[in-house]
């Protein structure tokens, strides 16, 4: 039987991040749901993750800064990270890729199959692969 990828998730809007969990369990991921960057950094210094799912869109924290401490744990310093955007835009994508998250997904015109289908190009057979 193959082990579920085990995801990340930092959403700062809890419904959101409820829907969002429900969704990526019934994808078949494992999925640790965090509203607070904080804690998200804390859990990656003891647990390794698959992938990190992270809404760029939080305005009450700074997730590029959370993603780059995140990426500093040994234990995850190579999880790839998908971005949840709203709109991308110039800045979005530069600050992104400057802070180690590889790929960007519109959620609302991905959906969760999309956000799904992104995971599963970036965490393959058990391995981090790079984005």
């Amino acid at each position: 039987m193959d082990r579920k990828k085990r995801i990340l998730l930092l959403e700062a809007d809890l419904d959101l991040l409820l829907t969002l969990r429900e969704g990526l369990e019934e994808a078949g991921f494992a999925v640790d749901a965090l509203s607070d960057g904080d804690e998200a950094a804390r859990k990656s210094r003891i647990t390794r993750f698959d992938a990190l799912v992270v809404d760029l869109a939080n305005r009450e924290e700074d997730p590029f800064g959370v993603t780059m401490e995140i990426k500093e744990s040994p234990l995850n310093a190579d999880i790839p990270a998908v971005g949840l955007v709203s709109a991308g835009d110039a800045l979005t994508e530069k600050m992104a890729e400057m802070s180690g998250i590889g790929a960007l997904v519109c959620r609302e015109r991905t959906g969760i199959e999309g956000i799904a289908a992104k995971i599963r190009e970036t965490a393959v057979d058990g391995e981090k692969a790079p984005l």
